[in-house]
């Protein structure tokens, strides 16, 4: 038994009291006289032993009454549990990751969670409740309304980071702290639980009851014969029976729809034609009952401006020609012997064609052209000597050339996850007819490789502005001009030269843009969003300005790149689909708990404490009564 308030447990010493007064009475009897003192002698002696079985009496029941009031006072009682009397603190860790989407009970799991959770911390005291994204204070008073409006988030705190912002709540708290985990407890690739601790850590796992879900995994954008084709990842978690409505919208303009079939495979892909020139607000949706935020797909088709093309030629340029047909490029060709320098200026990608003397003029021109912006491709001579283009290729950053041999080399392996070859394949071809080369040079080092020979030499290296072949591609020391990769690659270095914007880029990832714009000393760019609206990063470029974005956005959609009220650029964003997959944790069963009600009922059972002041005072209240009888029913 213990006692919340035990110093008034010195007031037992005032029980003496009644002792000394029984004891030590101060009444004196009269003398009477009598006839006959023999009688007298027998009343007398009978009258005082009835008299002190009643004081006896009596002080026994007024010390118990006195005792108990003292005890009652004191506030005695029993703990079920040694934790029942320790101060504890109190954090919760509540998932708000887009997983907790998954159908629950009545609601999403989420939602369900909330509706319990909220009766059941009502009058609790030194606890703290904290999601992936928010920590709410039970001392707020809007505490309620902060846990019934929480929203999704896409970020998802790991195990180590659940334990830190545990431990600051915890810092400076006594004796017994725990953390209580409700989640899903969704697994992924790098995250484990490990849920051992100096404290407690209690786990609530929720589970959906139905584990159904269609997901848009991703998407590309394609161009065959001046025709743009939209591929469309799709992934279902249960393949028999499973069917779901595609569309694909341009603003408030339905532009395609389709039901895709997943009877046959999980993953499918969807192949859509697209027939308007640019998708600003591009948006694909589907129906489905499982997870709600990977059923839309936010994605821009930015138009793109005439690129200018500037051919520098001391070989056949006629593979050139064949790859820049149509609108959306101006072609220019010229002999390296015939070239104004100011042409440079206006191309926006030039190609050093098998020249074989870059003068110091041209390699001052190209790098002023590449600092603006520029995109730039060497195609070496193989009638010139090597130290002929290092100077040009250490001012680009480029690997230099160390020699020259004149062995047949094939090309045998592809980087297909360089940004030129990105999603240009459906899969990755380990099986074609390789090209090859009579002779090359040789690259001091191989960095950024797109190609590769089969001794693991770089063919073709470069990233984002300057790209570089280590031997010439005329029909005379190569068939590269008719191989199936020459299209792509060159195609690509030029879409790359302006503003070719990914179709979307993922929320939390570094994304980085170049846009064609000018911008005075003052001025800034931004990127506006209904929802959202902020200033990346951003340094210029000569015409071109470079953005860089990760912290932000923290919503998906469409966006717009604007300065002042002009609008530049379309980007979009979107979630990461981490959590669209159906793995989870297993936890141990003795910190687990089946549910958010069934956790709190055994705390509720380990701090229960027996209050034992009512019964004292009953106890006390049955002595005086019995005071009272004795004084009135024993003579």
């Amino acid at each position: 038994m213990l006692f919340r308030r035990p110093e008034l447990l010195y007031f037992l010493f005032a029980l003496i009291i009644p002792i000394i007064v029984h004891l030590f009475q101060l009444r004196k009897f009269e003398k009477v006289d009598f006839s006959n003192l023999a009688f007298l002698q027998q009343i007398v002696v009978n009258s005082r032993k009835s008299s002190q079985i009643k004081k006896w009496l009596l002080l026994i029941t007024r010390l118990f009454a006195l005792a108990a009031l003292v005890f009652a006072f004191a506030q005695p009682f029993i703990p079920a549990t040694e934790q029942a009397t320790q101060d504890k603190a109190t954090a919760i860790y509540l998932d708000n990751s887009f997983s907790m989407q998954m159908p629950g009970k009545e609601m999403s799991l989420l939602k369900d969670a909330v509706q319990n959770l909220i009766p059941q911390v009502e009058n609790a005291k030194n606890t703290i409740i904290f999601t992936n994204d928010k920590k709410i204070s039970l001392a707020d008073n809007d505490w309620k309304n902060k846990l019934l409006n929480l929203d999704y988030s896409a970020k998802q705190l790991s195990m180590p980071a659940i334990k830190i912002r545990a431990e600051e709540f915890f810092k400076n708290k006594k004796d017994k702290n725990q953390l209580i985990l409700i989640s899903d407890f969704q697994k992924h690739k790098s995250d484990t639980l490990n849920l051992s601790s100096k404290y407690e850590i209690h786990a609530i796992p929720l589970n959906a009851d139905k584990l159904s879900n269609i997901s848009i995994d991703e998407a590309h954008l394609s161009e065959n014969e001046n025709q743009k084709k939209i591929k469309i990842q799709l992934t279902a978690s249960n393949a028999a029976d499973k069917r779901t409505a595609l569309s694909i919208k341009n603003g408030s303009k339905l532009v395609a729809k389709k039901t895709v079939n997943f009877e046959s495979n999980k993953r499918q892909s969807v192949n859509i034609s697209l027939t308007d020139d640019a998708y600003e607000e591009g948006l694909i949706q589907i129906e489905d009952n499982g997870l709600t935020y990977d059923n839309k797909l936010y994605f821009s088709i930015n138009p793109i401006d005439q690129i200018n093309i500037l051919s520098i030629n001391q070989a056949d340029d006629t593979f050139l020609k064949k790859i820049f047909q149509g609108d959306d490029f101006s072609y220019q060709s010229t002999q390296a012997q015939q070239l104004n320098l100011a042409d440079i200026q206006n191309a926006d990608f030039i190609v050093i064609n098998e020249v074989e003397n870059i003068s110091n003029a041209l390699k001052d021109q190209l790098l002023n052209a590449i600092q603006n912006g520029k995109s730039f491709c060497l195609i070496p001579s193989i009638d010139s000597s090597y130290e002929n283009y290092n100077p040009l290729l250490s001012s680009l950053n480029l690997p230099e050339f160390s020699k020259f041999i004149e062995n047949e080399k094939k090309v045998t392996e592809i980087n297909f996850n360089h940004p030129l070859l990105k999603n240009v394949f459906s899969k990755r071809v380990e099986n074609f007819e390789y090209p090859k080369v009579n002779s090359s040079f040789v690259f001091d080092k191989t960095r950024d490789p797109i190609l590769k020979y089969l001794d693991q030499s770089a063919f073709l290296l470069g990233k984002e502005q300057a790209y570089a072949f280590s031997s010439a591609i005329s029909m005379e020391n190569s068939n590269f001009q008719s191989s199936p990769l020459i299209v792509p690659l060159i195609y690509n270095m030029a879409l790359k030269s302006v503003s070719n914007l990914p179709i979307y880029e993922q929320i939390g990832k570094k994304s980085i843009y170049r846009v064609k714009v000018k911008t005075g000393n003052d001025e800034i760019v931004k990127l506006k969003h209904h929802q959202e609206s902020f200033i990346p990063r951003q340094r210029s470029l000569g015409e071109k300005l470079i953005l860089e974005t990760q912290t932000y956005p923290k919503t998906a959609g469409n966006y717009k790149i604007t300065k002042k009220k002009d609008t530049i650029a379309y980007v979009s964003y979107n979630y990461p689909r981490k959590e669209s997959s159906f793995n989870y944790h297993l936890l141990d069963q003795e910190k687990k708990f089946n549910s958010i009600d069934a956790y709190f009922d055994y705390q509720a059972s380990q701090n229960e404490i027996v209050e034992l002041w009512k019964c004292l005072l009953i106890f006390a209240l049955v002595m005086l009564i019995t005071e009272i009888l004795i004084l009135k029913f024993i003579k």
